[in-house]
């Protein structure tokens, strides 16, 4: 996660990192700040089942309506476990660091 984050600071990007696996500390870090794009690492198969619940309840609580969701981590190495980002209520998928970033501001340009 430090690593993407560097990534996307040097993109010029301002990151915080949320390192929780709680629904309610994510909930509450996109209910107090404005984030343009919310990236989730979904680091076990086991979590994709809670997926689309958890962003959806995200984007429901999110200060910024418009906010777009990337998701990546090892658990979407696959492509068996994402049809698409859509089928998990994301915006985007990448695995790649340099790519997440090139996601996340084609997302943000296009929204």
């Amino acid at each position: 996660i430090t690593i993407l984050a560097d990534f996307f600071r040097v993109a010029g990007w301002q990151v915080v990192v949320e390192i929780s696996s709680q629904e309610s500390e994510l909930l509450r870090s996109v209910q107090h700040e404005w984030f343009d794009m919310v990236g989730l690492s979904v680091g076990l198969i086991e979590q994709l089942p809670t997926l689309p619940k958890l962003i959806e309840h995200l984007r429901t609580h999110s200060k910024n309506p418009q906010a777009v969701f990337i998701l990546g981590g090892a658990a979407l190495l696959g492509k068996q476990h994402h049809p698409s980002a859509k089928h998990w209520g994301a915006d985007g998928i990448s695995t790649d660091a340099a790519e997440a970033v090139q996601l996340a501001n084609r997302l943000i340009q296009a929204a």
